[in-house]
């Protein structure tokens, strides 16, 4: 396999990944928000029910930004490399 067969599937494969990635970090979003809300309306324990879905809401917000990020590193790389070794479509 040349290096353009292999480089071609793999930006189309991370632009997949950007976009499901994108409807997951919104999906993420909506429950942190549900969750945050369902406890603001009433005083929950701190070790309800309701309380370990906000934590772990808050947890998955944090991760959900890290690998935000790290995509976003993966895309910059691809960018730098694309600009250092371009594709003969784009010359």
């Amino acid at each position: 396999m040349d290096k353009q067969t292999f480089k071609h599937p793999t930006v189309q494969d991370l632009n997949k990944l950007n976009a499901d990635f994108s409807e997951f970090r919104q999906d993420c979003e909506f429950l942190n928000s549900a969750f945050d809300s369902m406890v603001k309306q009433e005083d929950y324990p701190a070790d309800s029910t309701a309380m370990g879905l906000y934590c772990f809401s808050q947890w998955m917000v944090q991760r959900v930004d890290k690998l935000g990020a790290n995509l976003d590193q993966i895309n910059a790389s691809l960018v730098a490399l694309e600009s250092i070794n371009p594709s003969p479509d784009s010359l």
